[in-house]
């Protein structure tokens, strides 16, 4: 039982790597003023970012490089641990600032 549910987090985890990854191109094409389907998929404008930081275009850098970097150790140690939680929340916060207006 415990097998078919580390396979499950192991799916789970290379999801998120891969749309770390597209996330994570997609706003660099973005900043390169390239526009295709690829850069307009699920973009928003978003008022809060425009109070916090000058240029909305880098806010979700850190948590996709994040997940790019530490995914691969998660995966090599094979365990979840602190740092596959971090993995989590991370995710979290990039849905709740796409959601915020």
């Amino acid at each position: 039982m415990g097998n078919r549910y580390q396979r499950l987090w192991r799916g789970v985890m290379i999801l998120i790597f891969l749309w770390s990854v597209f996330h994570f191109v997609r706003d660099l094409l973005q900043i390169l003023g390239v526009h295709n389907i690829l850069t307009e998929i699920a973009t928003r404008d978003h008022r809060w970012c425009r109070v916090v930081v000058i240029d909305c275009n880098f806010v979700s850098f850190p948590p996709a490089i994040f997940n790019i970097i530490v995914i691969p150790i998660v995966l090599k140690r094979r365990k979840i641990g602190l740092l596959g939680v971090s993995v989590f929340l991370s995710v979290f916060s990039i849905i709740f600032m796409w959601l915020l207006p």
